[in-house]
């Protein structure tokens, strides 16, 4: 496809000490870890590189890790959230 691929999460509770990204190619069975950075007011974000988005989609999951330990996550390795990736088409005048 060739575009990098934009992930945005929010975490509203308490401040989280670790935010991870893991991600795959729709059909492959390894997952790619990216660190999120925080942005402001507890938002974080990662760029999936544009290799890893094709026409078939994009799975993810995200894990955030709080100062105590406290584990949540947004999908899961066995249950990834998924990314429909189709072409755009840009009509002429």
């Amino acid at each position: 496809m060739g575009k990098t691929l934009g992930s945005f999460s929010e975490m509203r509770a308490r401040r989280r000490h670790q935010v991870q990204l893991y991600y795959r190619r729709l059909g492959t069975s390894a997952y790619t870890f990216l660190p999120m950075g925080e942005t402001a007011n507890n938002a974080y974000t990662a760029m999936i590189p544009a290799s890893a988005v094709t026409p078939k989609g994009v799975e993810y999951y995200l894990t955030a890790r709080d100062s105590k330990g406290s584990l949540t996550s947004v999908g899961s390795a066995g249950s990834p959230n998924f990314i429909v990736v189709q072409p755009r088409t840009l009509a002429t005048p």
